[in-house]
């Protein structure tokens, strides 16, 4: 793809991706490479190191660990697709390390290399845009975007698009949105504070008579 044909395609997946809303967390559980990973599309635009920050530090979900997403197969891949992408987003790829030399910066996957100059190493997947990645201006990080499908595109870490964050783990597969941890324990808490004030008033009643 020439350089002003990728720079029209992204404009019309931003476009795209500026007329969706995020979506709850959607869980992978059936169909061939199900994993029981959860996937979140968050609509913020962000650069990329914001992103691959940002998705570290979401709301964590009861017994997995969040990253920005790792895309290993063509069953993934389609999954997203079609379930959480949106226009163009960041994916936790990066060449910044060493130019042409494509790997994991996030999740179980960090450090694996799925792409060494014009190699794609045995065992790794990758679905590349024909022509991509071209490092036109400098491109140093991992693009989701829709041609057709969802390829991938190199592009500056300067630009800010949406991105995925993979919740990653071995918690439970099936049935509803797991509930975050974090709002686990403030029920928790709400809960002790209603029983400590129901006692209280119990009390209060008590002694009164």
């Amino acid at each position: 793809m020439t350089y002003a044909l990728k720079i029209a395609a992204l404009a019309a997946a931003s476009a795209l991706a500026a007329a969706s809303a995020s979506a709850a967390p959607v869980q992978w559980t059936t169909g061939p490479g199900a994993n029981g990973h959860w996937y979140e599309l968050v609509s913020s635009f962000v650069t990329f190191d914001t992103a691959l920050a940002a998705a570290e530090l979401a709301t964590p979900i009861a017994g997995y660990d969040a990253h920005l997403a790792t895309v290993t197969s063509a069953e993934e891949n389609a999954f997203i697709f079609n379930n959480v992408f949106s226009g163009l987003v960041w994916f936790a790829g990066s060449d910044a390390e060493v130019e042409g030399v494509w790997k994991w910066v996030a999740g179980p996957e960090a450090g694996t290399i799925f792409r060494n100059g014009f190699v794609q190493p045995p065992g790794t997947y990758a679905n590349w845009h024909a022509g991509e990645p071209n490092n036109a201006g400098g491109e140093d990080a991992l693009t989701g975007f829709y041609f057709g499908g969802l390829t991938w595109n190199d592009q500056c870490v300067c630009a800010t698009n949406r991105y995925v964050v993979e919740y990653s783990g071995s918690g439970p597969i099936g049935g509803g949105v797991p509930e975050p941890s974090t709002w686990a324990l403030m029920i928790v808490g709400f809960g002790l504070a209603g029983a400590a004030v129901r006692t209280g008033r119990r009390r209060a009643v008590a002694e009164a008579a």
